[in-house]
């Protein structure tokens, strides 16, 4: 399903319509864009299904120097909030772990910086381990979280091999 927003005319701040600049005469511009049919007034016949089978919310994470703190994804779940319980509680959350790849002695010059090889998922061997011991306090975090936790309808998924943002969706 897909929800489509119309936009029937623009109004200036005061509330009415805009004034058509074009013209001399200022007449007003009576519409905008797409003008609603009586048919797409109407009132919908049947009953929206509920959110949480409509949406399911996927979030990515990667290695990063704060692991194993899991304080920045508790962070980010909890602003699910601002879209109301039923996106906050009652949606399904996939959290997907990329994989990555451990610095070993040959390093391209374009992963020697420390930023960039953990932005294309090069980590040494302690960053490795702090990435390996988020995940696992991740997976702890959404097995004992309580029904009025974001992470209470949370799954961790993790990927064998580095995948990067957009495959790894």
């Amino acid at each position: 399903r897909y929800v489509i927003v119309k936009f029937s005319r623009l109004s200036s701040a005061n509330g009415t319509p805009p004034v058509n600049s074009s013209n001399s005469s200022a007449k007003e511009t009576s519409d905008f864009g797409y003008v609603p049919k009586p048919e797409d007034l109407l009132a919908r016949t049947e009953e929206m299904p509920p959110l949480e089978d409509l949406l399911t919310i996927i979030v990515t994470t990667s290695p990063i120097k704060s692991n194993p703190s899991t304080e920045l994804l508790e962070r980010v779940f909890d602003t699910f909030f601002h879209g109301g319980n039923d996106f906050a509680l009652k949606c399904r959350k996939l959290i997907v772990c990329d994989g990555c790849r451990e610095k070993t002695e040959k390093v391209s010059k374009r992963h020697s910086n420390f930023k960039q090889a953990m932005r294309n998922g090069i980590v040494n061997s302690e960053q490795l381990d702090n990435y390996i011991d988020f995940k696992a306090a991740l997976k702890v975090l959404c097995a004992a979280a309580s029904s009025d936790s974001p992470f209470c309808s949370a799954e961790v998924v993790e990927l064998e091999e580095r995948q990067g943002y957009g495959f790894a969706l």
